[in-house]
């Protein structure tokens, strides 16, 4: 089945229509279920709220069908399904009626979209055009109310204006002149001269030594000198000659020469460098880096390929994350992600975040992907001997994949 949309210009804007043709179709009412391909979120009209139209749980609403002149089926939409879906995204579309024995599957994506004037979600995505805003008018003084007449004795009206003026003008030169006398006395308390610093104009005391050390050595060497001629009178019967007492000449006090006054100059305080801490990098994680990707105008599916590849993968979070990544590449024409794009839906395969699995999806990956990646085909036959295993235990889900495969 082969799916297009098209705009309904009899209706106008916010109406629309899915053309549905290549397979046997009747007049009549047909259940629909829309899927988004980018979260694999179902559309649900019935929610008045725009945000809240996509969600998690399988949803499935009914609208009647008609035949074109070329036995298309024709599908309309109304303004709240068509103003929340986007011309970048891929949707699946799962159609069902009474007649069909199986639903019939397929995937498409709209060219273009003409929204109607009430607000829509659109996946995140700017309208067609942006909405005017209402001007906004602001009354004059004199218009909103009369101005109170002044007291008696007030001759004019106080100029109200200028006074918060004044007092931010007053607060802040306080806080300056605070600032100034709190940095001022506390660089004169750091500044402490190392020694005492002598004023210019007053000379170095004078020092005068003792006489008594000068005096000492001569008393004894007079007494020693009396007990040898006392000794020398024994010995030679001689009397000892008497040696006259020498007085004793105090030594002239030279005054030392006064000492220059030093002056020593206090030393100016030197500021402190003050240490910036350096910036610190905080780390992305995975979802992070894939939002901050697709806010990149400039983004192309090489990039995200290549940074599928280098992010990490653990939790299902970041899996679904990289799904992104994987869903992107793939769209634009990067056959190289396709395996790992296929392995996200391939049953056979481990569980990759909350993405379920499609068989069918994933054998249509592996069909794009034979041209380039001879891998590609070697996976698709593991899928099918998996689901030919899985339909022998009795999985029913795997039966219906299995029927709607091709040979």
């Amino acid at each position: 089945m082969k799916v297009t949309y098209l705009c309904d210009e009899q209706k106008g804007a916010g109406y629309g229509c899915l053309l549905c043709s290549e397979e046997a179709f009747v007049a009549g009412s047909y259940d629909l279920c829309l899927q988004r391909a980018v979260d694999k979120c179902f559309l649900s009209p019935l929610c008045e709220n725009a945000e809240e139209r996509w969600t998690e749980s399988r949803t499935v609403f009914t609208v009647s069908g008609s035949l074109s002149a070329q036995g298309e089926l024709v599908l309309p939409l109304e303004p709240r399904i068509v103003n929340v879906l986007s011309t970048q995204d891929t949707y699946r579309l799962s159609l069902t009626s009474e007649s069909s024995e199986r639903p019939l599957l397929a995937q498409f994506r709209i060219a273009s979209i003409n929204y109607s004037a009430e607000d829509s979600l659109n996946n995140a995505q700017v309208m067609a055009g942006p909405k005017n805003p209402e001007p906004v008018v602001v009354p004059q003084q004199s218009e909103e109310a009369p101005l109170p007449s002044p007291d008696p004795v007030q001759t004019s009206a106080p100029r109200s204006g200028k006074k918060p003026l004044f007092f931010v003008l007053a607060t802040v030169l306080l806080l300056a002149l605070a600032g100034f006398l709190a940095w001022f006395f506390l660089w004169r308390e750091v500044a402490v001269p190392l020694e005492p610093v002598t004023e210019q104009n007053e000379p170095a005391p004078l020092v005068t030594p003792p006489s008594e050390p000068q005096e000492a050595p001569k008393e004894e060497k007079k007494e020693a000198a009396q007990e040898e001629h006392q000794e020398e009178a024994k010995q030679g019967e001689v009397q000892p000659e008497t040696v006259p007492d020498q007085p004793t000449e105090p030594l002239p006090q030279t005054p030392p020469e006064p000492a220059a006054p030093t002056t020593q100059a206090v030393p100016e305080p030197t500021p402190q460098p003050v240490e910036v801490p350096a910036a610190v990098t905080p780390v992305l994680s995975v979802e992070d880096q894939v939002q901050a990707f697709f806010a990149d105008r400039e983004r192309t599916a090489a990039r995200a390929v290549e940074l599928s590849q280098a992010l990490a993968h653990n939790s299902a979070s970041e899996q679904d994350a990289i799904f992104r990544l994987y869903y992107f590449a793939a769209e634009h024409g990067e056959r190289h992600i396709l395996l790992d794009y296929a392995a996200c839906f391939d049953p056979s395969r481990p569980a990759w975040g909350t993405i379920e699995k499609d068989a069918l999806e994933a054998n249509r990956l592996y069909e794009q992907a034979k041209a380039t990646l001879p891998e590609a085909q070697n996976r698709q036959k593991e899928m099918r001997n998996w689901l030919e295993e899985a339909a022998g235990r009795g999985d029913a889900q795997a039966k219906m994949w299995l029927s709607q495969l091709p040979n």
